[in-house]
């Protein structure tokens, strides 16, 4: 499985885990330069509680100026976990 949360943000799993993944563009430095890499931010049990952590993560985010901005931030987290589906069991 593989959701784009946004353009920054991204949950994948495997066989165990939601691997919720910040998605950067590697460093000069590094041998894959100017390419987009998933680093992995955290690992959960379960899609809501990778959603869960998705929404704290976005909400802590420095460029935050004031009330009116975080409040604008909720309503896109919850517009994109809105359009995830949720595999049934």
């Amino acid at each position: 499985m593989y959701i784009k949360l946004d353009e920054n943000y991204i949950i994948k799993s495997d066989e165990n885990n939601y691997i919720l993944c910040e998605l950067r563009v590697a460093s000069d430095s590094a041998k894959n330069a100017g390419e987009t890499i998933e680093k992995t931010v955290d690992y959960y049990g379960t899609l809501q509680a990778a959603l869960k952590g998705y929404a704290k993560i976005s909400t802590r985010q420095p460029n935050q100026d004031g009330y009116k901005e975080l409040l604008q931030k909720l309503d896109a987290i919850e517009q994109a976990i809105l359009k995830v589906k949720i595999p049934s069991k």
